[in-house]
């Protein structure tokens, strides 16, 4: 067994083991900020009717698509699919796949997307499955957190809250390996900056703390609270977190 193959197995069963807690751990991503952002994000690049996100946890994304496209999700976590499919009434196109070796024919999807999971994946072997199930001009979208950050740079120097398996990548690097796989980078957009980013430090840190964690979930379920950083994160641009389009 390889290293990555070792790694794979690890990210596997830390997702196994945080399933049922996960959406109250990552309450920002569900209820919060940021589910916003990526979903007004996502509404507006991703085309065609037939759709794939890969890494599909407990179903996120999933509410923007599944209603009126065609939508699948994979993710490489019994327990993650199993928690997705309860929200969305057992829906069998949300399916166990690893990203790497996909159980779909060529040319299926118009559109194939991914959040912050490209960091766990060994790239060459992604995109090469990427552009195998994508049809002739189909979009790939990543969303990554970038080295391009200081907040994230400094976030590994200290080691918070950035897992050690976890690959992260400047901008410049995800497009060079993008084109390397016969891909065509058409448009990178900012998705979350530096308000974003310290608002979810803010969450890590406080969360151990019933009483603070307790405040802190009201506020980040609060409407007018979620529009204040949304708006105030649109301000300051850092590239927290950016989606990269390219054309198959």
């Amino acid at each position: 067994m390889n290293i990555h193959q070792l790694s794979k197995n690890t990210i596997k069963t830390g997702y196994e083991n945080a399933a049922e807690d996960y959406d109250a751990y990552r309450l920002p991503w569900i209820k919060g900020p940021l589910i916003i952002l990526e979903g007004e994000i996502l509404r507006r690049f991703v085309k065609g009717e037939s759709i794939l996100e890969v890494g599909c946890g407990t179903g996120r994304i999933a509410r923007y698509f599944v209603d009126d496209k065609e939508y699948f999700g994979i993710d490489i976590s019994h327990s993650m699919v199993r928690c997705a499919r309860r929200k969305y009434n057992h829906n069998p196109h949300l399916i166990l796949s690893d990203a790497e070796m996909m159980c779909f024919r060529e040319g299926t999807f118009e559109s194939l997307f991914l959040t912050k999971v490209f960091k766990f994946l060994n790239p060459s072997s992604f995109l090469e499955e990427a552009k195998r199930i994508l049809k002739k001009n189909g979009r790939l979208l990543l969303i990554v957190q970038v080295r391009d950050s200081a907040a994230l740079r400094l976030a590994q120097a200290l080691n918070l809250f950035v897992k050690k398996q976890e690959k992260r990548y400047y901008t410049q690097e995800l497009i060079k390996m993008l084109k390397k796989a016969g891909f065509k980078p058409i448009i990178t957009v900012p998705v979350a900056n530096v308000v974003l980013g310290f608002y979810l430090f803010i969450w890590y840190l406080f969360y151990p703390i019933s009483p603070l964690r307790r405040i802190m979930s009201l506020l980040t379920t609060n409407s007018r609270f979620i529009r204040l950083i949304v708006n105030l994160d649109k301000i300051v641009r850092s590239k927290f977190l950016v989606l990269i389009v390219s054309l198959r």
